[in-house]
């Protein structure tokens, strides 16, 4: 799914609706005054967000509201836009080079052990399991699973925020310092790769739309345009290998 970047929802920018969906997504349902908040306006124009955002199908009442304090909660279609890109389009062989890619730096992290975590599952989800030649981004989802545990997990966690401060980085806070060992591997998972959108393999089931798996098994090996992807890319790093 994909965001005009120049839409407005209720005369507010789409795109910051859109992250505004994607923060309240972590709780169970919101208020007006939780999105006002969000959006940085006015009640009032909360209210009109709220509103247009129920005639579009986006959000919906929630469970126990009431007239007297009134709750919402996204719908599927609401959380779809909540993970929604508003970047360009781009084609379907650029995307397929995208997935290639990302599985070699899936294979990358997972052939190291100095990452705290491994992948697990790759799936691939929205536009591109249809047959449009033109996609608003390559939506993902991945699952990791911890290396180390107790105090070697301490260890490594420690050597990798130490190698990331040697090489310069630095950390706005505690949090971030302490989450850089899970970041560092998101980060190389994405590469700064335009239109490859990352997400937990748990949001799929809040989505509940459907995926193909591409690692640790490929359900898309029959796919002409990944196929092809998947034997330039090898090529590519055999080559720069050698």
């Amino acid at each position: 799914m994909r965001v005009d970047p120049k839409a407005a929802i209720a005369g507010v920018p789409a795109l910051q609706v859109r992250d505004a969906l994607r923060r309240l997504s972590f709780y169970e349902n919101f208020d007006s005054s939780a999105l006002a908040s969000e959006l940085r306006v006015s009640p009032n124009d909360a209210d009109s967000v709220i509103s247009e955002l129920l005639r579009k199908g986006y959000i919906e009442p929630a469970e126990g509201s009431s007239d007297r304090e009134q709750r919402y909660r996204a719908t599927k279609s609401g959380r779809r836009l909540a993970l929604a890109s508003g970047t360009k389009p781009i084609s379907r062989k650029v995307a397929a080079t995208k997935l290639a890619e990302l599985l070699q730096r899936v294979e990358t992290v997972n052939g190291n052990p100095e990452y705290i975590s491994r992948i697990t599952k790759v799936c691939v989800f929205g536009s591109f399991l249809t047959a449009a030649r033109e996609l608003s981004d390559v939506d993902i989802a991945y699952a990791s699973e911890r290396r180390y545990f107790g105090e070697e997990y301490r260890k490594q966690a420690e050597k990798r925020i130490d190698i990331a401060t040697a090489n310069g980085r630095r950390f706005g806070t505690m949090m971030d310092r302490l989450g850089w060992p899970d970041t560092e591997i998101l980060r190389l998972l994405k590469d700064r790769s335009r239109g490859l959108s990352l997400h937990l393999d748990s949001e799929l089931v809040q989505l509940d739309c459907p995926f193909k798996e591409l690692f640790p098994t490929n359900q898309m090996a029959d796919d002409p345009d990944l196929k092809a992807a998947i034997l330039d890319v090898a090529k590519t790093r055999s080559g720069s290998r050698s």
